[in-house]
């Protein structure tokens, strides 16, 4: 709706600013909860940058690298195909921009084997904590979104719609950035109640996340995505984040049940 904004006589693209907004917001709180299990853990005294810093580090390592490339994929392969792959990987680079979704699965899949390879124990923990930045981020993202006029819904009229002004678009259409950022809150919640009661919440948390975008792609306008079997590239990497997700907390449950089988022997 309001795409620039002016800041100490600056003018700011108001999407930019709340997604570097959403990204300070969700590490800090990340960062909180983070110090406030090294407090509890007496075993890590003494070692703050470790318990605190690092895990938040390596989070930002797999957002700068694969992860940005991912997101760029995914984006990018939503597009109309180029003639070779030297065009369409100029697409993906220049003009493809970046899907969140992207990030999430780059982040699913990397992040549980780095935390591993650093950390000897707590690694579900740190996990834990750390799936909190990604719906917090996504809330941001979809406003910015509103606010820029992009990623809109498909054409809509009744009291739920909205119509954004100065768009080429001549009709009312459903705000489906507004309801993906409403079920990033909802996801928010119900992590930290399970979190509360001390369960595990990365997996969960990540497929839930998945089924989100999936669930808000059907409700935006597509037209100018390539489909693929029916479905756009988003709504894939969705499908893949759920089945990414889904099996490695099958396979988690199935080691705490080994071990506390293992345990009672």
């Amino acid at each position: 709706m309001y795409p620039l904004i002016e800041i100490g006589g600056h003018t700011v693209l108001c999407r930019d600013l709340l997604i570097n907004v959403g990204s300070v917001i969700s590490f800090l709180f990340v960062g909180i909860l983070y110090h406030s299990t090294y407090r509890k853990n007496t075993d890590s005294r003494g070692n703050w940058i470790a318990q605190v810093v690092l895990p938040m580090l390596l989070e930002l390592l797999i957002v700068a690298t694969v992860g940005k490339a991912c997101s760029m994929t995914v984006r990018g392969l939503s597009y109309p195909l180029e003639d070779s792959l030297a065009a369409e990987l100029h697409l993906i680079r220049e003009r493809g921009g970046n899907h969140f979704v992207g990030i999430v699965l780059a982040s699913v899949c990397l992040l549980p084997f780095l935390y591993r390879r650093v950390y000897r124990t707590g690694v579900d923990e740190k996990l834990d904590v750390m799936a909190f930045f990604f719906p917090i981020q996504q809330v941001f993202n979809r406003i910015g979104c509103f606010m820029e006029g992009c990623c809109y819904g498909i054409p809509m009229s009744g009291p739920l719609s909205v119509r954004f002004p100065d768009s080429t678009l001549g009709y009312s259409v459903f705000p489906s950035q507004l309801f993906e950022a409403f079920l990033m809150a909802v996801i928010l919640i119900g992590q930290w109640i399970m979190y509360r009661k001390g369960k595990h919440v990365f997996y969960p948390s990540m497929a839930a996340f998945g089924i989100a975008i999936l669930v808000s792609e059907c409700l935006m306008d597509q037209r100018g995505c390539v489909m693929y079997l029916g479905l756009t590239f988003i709504q894939i990497a969705a499908l893949l984040l759920i089945v990414v997700a889904v099996t490695c907390f099958y396979l988690q449950k199935k080691k705490e049940l080994s071990g506390g089988n293992h345990r009672m022997k």
